[in-house]
Formats: structure tokens, C-alpha cells, sequence
């Protein structure tokens, strides 16, 4: 069965990738440590199953070594790129650390040995004095030459030193340069966000003005069309003034224009009543006594009302003969002998049949630009165009 790497954020799968899986350590401590690393929610814990890959090892496995960067994994998908470059130069400056320790044993040992040399140089002299004296000369020239291989590895030793310090300069210097370009970007980065948060105070405090404008664009609105309802005829504004009552119908009170409006509809048409039409049933009654009234033009009341004049001329007609139905019984024809008594006496000699004296009225029109059409509609009385 393969096994897939437990650390957050990581597919890999044991044979398809060319990291090593290995196994989470048996030693408590060190396992929390590693539990830790991965950052599983929810109180996750490693079972023997468990495996981790070598990706997140700087070297690419686990390390036993308690000061290796890889006793724990440090390499996942939540460190940023400087920590991690922060690891690999750990892994190097332990890697540098464990050489130096290598040369300073392999140094000590390389003393040790000389030593020892001298101190059997010693005990055969004592053990042989009659000798000393002939092997003298070859434990000088022994000296000697293990003088010269000390100083031999004192120099190779100060010379790994000496490179060891040089690489250190020259990795330091490197990262000394690429921290420099890192903060020139991170400076570039830093004055781009500000330039993007003062353009967008800018837009937000442009907003702000777009909705005072609004707003008081809004109130005017709403106040204009205050002002608007208040100068239509309505039911509404009717009812608060008896004035404009008066004035555009010619009935004194409205509860007299509502008791006509009554008597009326009882009379309308079924189809009149619940037809789907612009105006309801009362504006339409008023514009027909508006008419009756003050006697508008049609589109005078076309504009008033927010209709089309053909809407007003059906409407006019359709309400006349509904008004004639609903208020005939208010008409009273007196009879002929009452017609005699208050008959004029102007009339009495020459005229004794009149039963009804009739006042035209007359509608004044627009001129004609016929002559002939002019002279036939003009009024000696009113002095302007009308008809009877």
C-alpha cells in the first residue's frame, strides 16, 4: 500500500516522487516535535503509518544529530522563502562545524602519536645506556622530522581555516547583496502599497462626496415631488382644502363633491368599475367636473391628470352621460301654468307660447387663418373667435 506524505499542503506519494518516506521517531519527545512541525488541526496525532518525505528536509533526510538543522523537519508550504533560506544556511554552518571538529581530532591524534614516539625513544635509552649515545643522532634527525610534519599540519590547518573564513566572507557577502536587492524590492513594494492606499483614501473620500451629492440630490427629489403632490388634484388634496373645492368645481364643501361622486357611482357600469384603466374612478369623475367647471382644454387636463387627450375626451363623455343618469331627479319642469305666471312681461304680448328661454354659451376657439372661417366665428359681443 504507498503511503502519501502527512505534512499540511503536501501530495506526494511514496514512488511517484524522488524523496525518501520516512517514518516518525519512536522517541516521544522528538515525535511531538515533529508533530508539531507538520501543523495538523484538530489535535492530530502520528501513527505507526504515518510517513513524512524527505522534501521537508533541508538535506533531504531525517538527521540524528541533535544540532542538525534536520532533527526536526523545517521545509513546508507555510514558511516564508527567507526562513528557509535561514535553514540552509544553518545546514551549512553545521556542515562547516562538523569538519572543523574532524580536523581538530584528526590534529590530535597526529599528537598523540608523536608522543608515544618519544616517550619509547625514552624508555630504550634508559632500558639501553650504552646504546644512547649511537642512536642519538637518529632520534634527532626523528625530531627534526617530526618538527617539520607539526609545522606541516599547523599550515594545512590554518589554511583550511583560513578558506573556511574566506567561503564565510564570500557567503556573507553574497547575502549581504542579495538582503540589499531584497529591500530595495521590499522598499519598491512598500511605496507602490502606499501610492495604492492614499489613491484609494482618494476614491473612498470621492465616494463620500458621490453620496452626499446623492443624498441631497435625493432630498430634493423627495421634496419636489412633495411639492408636486400638493399641486395635484387628488382626493388627498381636496379633502384638506374646501378652497380649491370651490374653485375647481364649484361645489362649497367636499363632503358635497364626495355625496355627488356617490350618487354617481352608484349608477357606473359594472365594466367602469373593475376595468383595467389609468386613472381610478374618483380622479376620472373630477376631471369631467373640472371640465364642467372652468372649462380646461383637453390637454390642460391631459397634463394635469398624466394622461393622453383621447384618454380625457373618452373619459369627458363616458362620465357625462353617467352625471345625467346619477342627477336627473335633481331637475324639476315646472308646469305650464307656473311657466305663464313668471313668464317676463316683455314676452307676454308678442311671445305667449314660450315655455323655456335658452342662453347659449359660447366656447371661445383659436383664430382661423380662413377669412371666411374668421368671419363666421367671430363674436360682436366678446370681441374674439367663439363658437355657439
Amino acid at each position: 500500500m504507498p503511503h502519501y506524505c502527512v505534512a499540511f499542503g503536501c501530495y506526494n506519494k511514496q514512488g511517484s516522487c524522488q524523496y525518501g518516506f520516512h517514518r516518525f521517531p519512536s522517541d516521544n519527545i522528538r515525535c511531538k516535535q515533529w508533530e508539531a512541525a507538520v501543523k495538523r488541526e484538530g489535535g492530530w496525532c502520528s501513527t505507526e503509518y504515518s510517513r513524512i518525505c524527505g522534501a521537508h528536509f533541508v538535506a533531504g533526510k531525517p538527521s540524528n544529530d541533535k544540532t542538525h538543522v534536520d532533527y526536526v523537519p523545517s521545509l513546508f508550504s507555510h514558511i516564508s522563502s527567507p526562513q528557509i533560506k535561514k535553514q540552509h544556511m544553518k545546514l551549512a554552518k553545521h556542515d562547516r562545524m562538523v569538519k572543523r571538529k574532524r580536523n581538530m581530532q584528526a590534529n590530535a591524534e597526529q599528537s598523540i602519536a608523536t608522543s608515544d614516539i618519544a616517550t619509547t625513544s625514552q624508555d630504550v635509552e634508559e632500558e639501553n645506556p650504552r646504546e644512547n649515545q649511537t642512536s642519538e643522532m637518529l632520534m634527532e634527525d626523528h625530531s627534526v622530522e617530526m618538527q617539520l610534519q607539526g609545522n606541516r599540519v599547523k599550515q594545512l590547518f590554518f589554511e583550511s581555516q583560513l578558506s573556511d573564513a574566506q567561503g564565510k566572507v564570500e557567503k556573507a557577502e553574497k547575502e549581504f547583496e542579495e538582503a540589499k536587492k531584497e529591500t530595495v524590492l521590499l522598499k519598491k513594494e512598500l511605496e507602490q502599497a502606499r501610492k495604492e492606499a492614499e489613491q484609494a483614501r482618494n476614491e473612498i473620500e470621492q465616494a463620500k462626496k458621490e453620496t452626499e451629492q446623492c443624498s441631497r440630490k435625493m432630498e430634493q427629489i423627495l421634496q419636489e415631488i412633495e411639492q408636486i403632490k400638493q399641486h395635484q388634484l387628488t382626493i388627498e388634496t381636496l379633502e384638506k382644502s374646501n378652497e380649491k373645492v370651490l374653485f375647481f368645481t364649484g361645489l362649497p364643501r367636499f363632503s358635497i363633491l364626495k355625496l355627488v361622486y356617490e350618487l354617481a357611482l352608484k349608477v357606473l357600469p359594472t365594466s367602469r368599475v373593475h376595468g383595467n384603466r389609468v386613472l381610478d374612478n374618483f380622479s376620472e369623475f373630477l376631471m369631467t367636473i373640472v371640465k364642467l367647471r372652468l372649462n380646461l382644454k383637453n390637454k390642460d387636463l391631459a397634463y394635469r391628470f398624466g394622461v393622453c387627450e383621447s384618454v380625457v375626451t373618452h373619459t369627458i363623455h363616458k362620465w357625462l352621460n353617467v352625471l345625467y343618469v346619477a342627477l336627473k331627479f335633481l331637475i324639476r319642469w315646472p308646469d305650464r301654468d307656473e311657466l305663464r305666471k313668471t313668464l317676463p312681461e316683455c314676452f307676454r304680448g308678442q311671445f305667449d307660447k314660450v315655455v323655456v328661454i335658452i342662453d347659449c354659451t359660447e366656447v371661445y376657439i383659436e383664430r382661423a387663418t380662413n377669412v371666411l372661417a374668421r368671419s363666421q366665428t367671430w363674436s360682436l359681443i366678446n370681441l374674439c373667435e367663439s363658437i355657439v
